[in-house]
């Protein structure tokens, strides 16, 4: 994996009061993640980006509903 790919796989943070909430408590974070990045992708980049190493991972895939 190459640092530039890892760089652009995170597209920002998941802000809504569920995921504050659950951050708070159990210190987990969420985040909005390119659609064609792998689970070991995700993990190299909040490791790289924020200096921690990630314990677990979870990976949702979901598509928005238009309306």
């Amino acid at each position: 994996m190459n640092q530039e790919r890892l760089m652009k796989v995170l597209v920002g943070p998941v802000v809504s009061e569920k995921s504050t909430m659950i951050g708070e408590k159990h210190q987990q974070y969420s985040f909005v993640v390119i659609p064609d990045a792998t689970k070991c992708e995700v993990k190299a980049a909040i490791e790289l980006l924020f200096k921690v190493k990630v314990s677990s991972l979870r990976v949702r895939k979901s598509t928005s509903i238009k309306r």
